[in-house]
């Protein structure tokens, strides 16, 4: 059985991956297993953007996206290039995640050069129909999300918007969809059974 699917939408700079690092740590605090990407901003000093860094929640490894060097075979992720070495180790990040037991896989974020177009993790997409994971959110910019949705209608993906005004209860509203989905998977007159766990 295919995993359940979440886009979650919002605008650039809405807080999507903020979400989606509260919603981690309180779903392995109700012992909910979490893994994937997580793509954060590289700050300066004076707070500007300078680059994105992947981090694999199963491992806690970590390691720049971006690439300072100019090569116009280099895809761009926004405005920084694409670090090929980098993108291929957050690809198997993945990979290993969708064929593990885990009850959640974040793909942090799906950009719309990506959807159909071999790029990021466009293959990733393709591999969820055979998910081992139980659910799967993907973050997508708001703009882009008809696109996704219309190239996993196959796997009936639900939307979940984010907003200014809903972001901080968003974490909980994402843990109980989780909540939700692990309930109606225990049988009736069952003993409760305890959540799955993953390790590396």
């Amino acid at each position: 059985m295919p995993p359940d699917v979440i886009l979650l939408t919002a605008p650039t700079g809405a807080g999507k991956t903020m979400a989606c690092r509260y919603f981690t740590e309180m779903a392995r605090e109700e012992g909910f297993s979490v893994g994937g990407i997580l793509c954060r901003g590289r700050y300066s000093l004076a707070g500007h953007k300078i680059g994105i860094d992947a981090l694999d929640l199963l491992t806690g490894e970590e390691h720049p996206l971006d690439i300072s060097k100019a090569d116009d075979d280099i895809p761009f992720i926004g405005r920084f290039r694409l670090n090929p070495l980098a993108m291929e180790w957050a690809l198997q990040s993945v990979y290993h995640a969708l064929d593990s037991p885990l009850d959640v896989v974040i793909i942090d974020e799906i950009s719309p050069s990506e959807v159909g177009h071999g790029h990021g993790f466009d293959a990733a997409l393709e591999h969820l129909s055979s998910a081992r994971a139980g659910r799967v959110i993907l973050p997508i910019r708001s703009e882009f999300q008809p696109h996704l949705r219309a190239s996993l209608s196959h796997l009936h993906p639900a939307t979940i918007i984010l907003t200014l005004r809903n972001r901080d209860l968003l974490p909980d509203r994402l843990l109980n969809q989780v909540r939700k989905a692990y309930n109606d998977d225990i049988e009736p007159n069952a003993l409760p059974k305890q959540a799955a766990r993953y390790s590396t």
